[in-house]
């Protein structure tokens, strides 16, 4: 390798040594997402430490216990990545509904398309944290109503009441089937087309005529 080419490998403790404070936090945030991805969540810190080159003292001192840096982990998979114009770009009416559903699902699947984000979604669902029920109870849940809102008004269906279960269940399937396409990459490690843009306009042209609300009958 030349001496000019960038090394690939995680910093080492001398180069950790020109590092903010905040900057080595972050680095030791970043490491403990890839490591996490791979071992799962209930990996043990000391572990951790080794992988990053650290003493096991010092993420305790950065985070004040793996409860701090899961939280660190959290914000850093979904917060840093969640799109709060997302709702309101799936709201506007000018666009016809179809588009919208595309431009949201090809910039979610931007996301989730990535080996550490969906195996932390994964990791930390087996590993029993509560990161991954708190993504979908506090942020994707508003994404899915405001879809189920859109298909009601996309089909001439007006209420006041919230969405219902089976609307929400009808909602999950275009969602799961857009998010599959990165299981299937990075959980299965199996073949998945090249042009994922592609994919999600297929996905959303298939399932879209099905998601019809209908009134109940009086």
């Amino acid at each position: 390798m030349s001496k000019n080419t960038p090394s690939k490998k995680r910093p080492t403790a001398s180069r950790r040594i020109r590092m903010t404070p905040d900057e080595r936090k972050k680095m030791m945030t970043e490491a403990a997402i890839s490591f996490f991805a791979k071992n799962g969540l209930s990996a043990q810190t000391r572990d951790l430490a080794k992988y990053i080159g650290v003493s096991h003292a010092l993420i305790f001192k950065y985070f004040g216990s793996k409860d701090g840096l899961l939280e660190c982990v959290f914000k850093d998979v979904f917060l840093e990545h969640w799109n709060s114009k997302w709702v309101v770009e799936l709201s506007d009416r000018r666009t016809p509904l179809r588009d919208r559903l595309v431009s949201f699902y090809k910039q979610y699947l931007d996301v989730a398309n990535d080996y550490n984000w969906i195996r932390i979604v994964f990791q930390a669902s087996l590993s029993n944290e509560d990161l991954t029920r708190r993504y979908i109870n506090q942020y994707l849940s508003r994404v899915l109503s405001a879809i189920v809102i859109e298909i009601r008004h996309h089909n001439d269906y007006t209420s006041d009441t919230g969405p219902t279960e089976l609307e929400m269940e009808k909602a999950w399937i275009a969602h799961a089937s857009i998010v599959y396409f990165a299981i299937r990459k990075h959980i299965h490690e199996t073949a998945v087309m090249d042009d994922s843009d592609a994919f999600v306009c297929n996905v959303i042209d298939t399932i879209l005529p099905g998601l019809t609300v209908k009134r109940k009958a009086d």
